[in-house]
């Protein structure tokens, strides 16, 4: 699932490479168009129409009206086809084993929720760099600050792992309706991985599949959302977890 605003065309087509050359070509990418507007979701489908038919054949463009940074991965959740779903955002780096990491521990796992390593870079916008485009450079060497096994109770009060680290199965989202919680304006990820993880259990692989960028100038979740956005957030994700019984595995 690959949710877009189409405010990074320069992003979001490293983003379709980096998909276009996994290892592993059992996947299907769903770009979300949220409140995407007709000039931008034009460039969005040419973009697409550029790569090679054997890739852009498996790419399928949803268009997303309305709600928060959630709703369009719980629309692209109902119209996926595969048994897993996997989130990459248009200003992220899929390295060329991250669908086949995902996908083994999978097979090995079926019905766990699956989790590889990340790194990240913080990188800055730079406005006009390409032909008058936004464009971006990095700041800072890629960094691998996220543990490489995931610990449940360590979760439980930071969460150590990006969006782009775990797939969950699709029918926990579409058949037990434990979605992204559309309430949330931020750490939706978060709340997701706890909950699945309590209910599914989670297998995980200490290798690298994916480079997470972070905006130090430039738009991102950080400056779209206000500090108090942040705190209530993360109130109402702990609020969550007191209010339920939580399931420890051995």
């Amino acid at each position: 699932l690959v949710r877009t605003q189409g405010k990074r065309p320069h992003t979001f087509v490293e983003t379709l490479l980096s998909l276009a050359a996994q290892d592993c070509a059992d996947f299907e990418v769903l770009v979300l168009c949220h409140d995407v507007d007709a000039p931008e979701r034009a460039r969005i489908e040419e973009t697409i129409g550029e790569f090679h038919p054997a890739f852009a054949g498996r790419v399928r463009v949803v268009e997303v009206c309305g709600g928060g940074r959630s709703h369009p991965l719980n629309v692209g959740a109902a119209e996926a086809a595969g048994r897993y779903l996997a989130v990459l955002d248009d200003d992220d780096v899929a390295l060329g084993n991250w669908v086949g990491e995902l996908r083994g521990l999978a097979e090995g796992h079926p019905g766990m929720v699956v989790r590889i390593g990340v790194a990240e870079q913080w990188v800055k916008e730079l406005p006009g760099a390409w032909d008058g485009e936004a464009g971006y450079e990095p700041v800072d060497r890629p960094r691998c600050p996220y543990p490489m096994h995931f610990d449940l109770l360590e979760h439980l009060g930071e969460n150590q792992t990006p969006p782009s680290g775990f797939a969950v199965p699709r029918s926990l989202v579409t058949d037990l309706g434990q979605g992204w919680d559309e309430s949330l304006p931020v750490y939706e990820d978060w709340d997701l991985l706890l909950r699945a993880a309590s209910m599914c259990g989670v297998a995980d692989a200490p290798v690298v599949g994916a480079l997470y960028r972070r905006w130090r100038v430039g738009e991102s979740s950080k400056t779209a959302h206000a500090d108090h956005e942040w705190q209530a957030a993360r109130a109402s994700v702990i609020s969550k977890l007191d209010r339920a019984p939580y399931l420890l595995g051995r």
